[in-house]
């Protein structure tokens, strides 16, 4: 049996495309974005994956009058720049005349022409894969993409597509209206981790100083408490789970710390992946740092069963020694 088959079969995933090592080692073509991380070996396995999940998208699962989700990380990031590219070359008979796109968290800050302060922010990644269709000889094609209003006059070749709305009220998450599919990753707080070592903006300082003083706080531990988040939404994976050993009074504070940032940011969390109008959710995470979070993600959040899972063989390995569901 494959490692995809073990992935679908142990987890109850929708789909499982695992990226070998051989093929991560592969160039991208002349032309393909991807080619800026021929020489960095982490962005090469998120863009490997990336451009599986854009191929797919384009050639399998979305269709004109769909309604995209769009979350945040490195793999949603360009697997939204990348669908740009794989739309260009599309034949014309899989153009799209409709599409509603929606960012599944609040945003810092997002630009349309890959100058962003937070390229891998929801918003910028709704706005990346509006580009893509925008751009391919689709004029004429009607977007909603649904962001502050403030954001409008950023982009301004855009404007006639945007409407305000909230994207994240769970009253609209239903048939026909709703998403009906989402593209996350899962991400890990360890060292490489978009919301680490990095400037804070002005608006999100004090969120920063938080999850700082999370970091230092489960770092005291010579076993971490593994943290990870889904669209920006924290949460610790308890290590009894894992048939680990823990410290109560550690992993309680933890959890509190995490309540307090959580209760900050403006998420998805798992009650909107629970929602029948979404069918499919593309998640795109690599690298065997993950596997606990990915892990988590699968067996108790509830919609393992929509899952289109995006990973490399080590993680997936990682994954398959885990327990089983």
């Amino acid at each position: 049996m494959s490692i995809n088959e073990q992935l679908r079969n142990t987890f109850g995933l929708r789909r499982a495309v695992v990226v070998e090592d051989n093929e991560l080692s592969e160039s991208f073509p002349e032309g393909h974005p991807g080619r800026q991380f021929q020489n960095d070996t982490t962005d090469k396995l998120h863009a490997h994956l990336a451009d599986r999940a854009a191929e797919d998208l384009r050639e399998t699962y979305l269709q004109s009058g769909d309604h995209v989700a769009v979350g945040t990380g490195r793999g949603v990031a360009l697997t939204a720049k990348y669908f740009g590219y794989r739309y260009l070359n599309a034949p014309l008979t899989q153009k799209l005349e409709t599409l509603t796109i929606s960012p599944l968290t609040g945003f810092l800050s997002a630009t349309l022409w890959g100058v962003s302060a937070s390229e891998c922010d929801a918003s910028t990644a709704a706005l990346d894969l509006a580009k893509g269709c925008w751009s391919c000889k689709t004029n004429n094609l009607p977007l909603s993409v649904s962001l502050d209003a403030d954001k409008r006059s950023r982009i301004p070749r855009l404007q006639r597509f945007l409407q305000h709305d909230s994207p994240l009220a769970l009253e609209q998450w239903v048939k026909p209206t709703g998403p009906k599919i989402a593209i996350v990753g899962v991400g890990s707080l360890v060292g490489g981790h978009r919301m680490l070592h990095r400037p804070a903006p002005p608006e999100i300082a004090a969120v920063a100083e938080l999850i700082d003083a999370l970091i230092d706080y489960i770092a005291q531990d010579g076993n971490p408490l593994p943290i990870g988040d889904l669209c920006n939404h924290l949460f610790v994976v308890r290590p009894d789970l894992l048939g680990k050993p823990f410290n109560t009074f550690t992993l309680e504070t933890a959890e509190a710390k995490i309540k307090v940032i959580n209760d900050l940011l403006i998420t998805a969390k798992k009650e909107h992946f629970q929602q029948e109008c979404l069918e499919k959710v593309l998640l795109v995470a690599g690298g065997e740092e993950k596997a606990p979070t990915l892990w988590y993600v699968l067996t108790q959040l509830e919609f393992a069963h929509k899952v289109i899972l995006y990973t490399d063989s080590a993680c997936a390995k990682q994954l398959m020694l885990l327990p089983r569901p």
